[in-house]
């Protein structure tokens, strides 16, 4: 990252990619620099296509649609469930 700021400055927009939590308070910093899990794979794969799909976006400086986009297609939204069919009430055509 130095390198980086020496050559561009420190204007820039940085994404992070990250995957659970080691479960140990203690362990966080190797783990945040540590490589990822072979079963982290599959997540980190998806993610990174995500952000490359989002770039546009980064790149025209809408940084919360960057969010969005990546967000959407990293967890996509369930679809919701048909809302169950109304009972069968009293006839109201009037000839009941």
């Amino acid at each position: 990252m130095r390198n980086i700021i020496q050559h561009i400055g420190p204007n820039f927009w940085r994404v992070r990619i990250g995957i659970g939590h080691p479960g140990d308070k203690e362990k966080v910093h190797g783990h945040v620099l540590g490589d990822f899990s072979k079963a982290d794979q599959p997540m980190v794969d998806k993610i990174v296509d995500a952000v490359a799909d989002a770039a546009p976006l980064l790149a025209g400086e809408d940084f919360n649609a960057f969010m969005t986009k990546v967000m959407q297609q990293v967890h996509p939204q369930r679809p919701k469930p048909p809302k169950p069919e109304a009972p069968d009430g009293p006839d109201r055509t009037g000839d009941g």
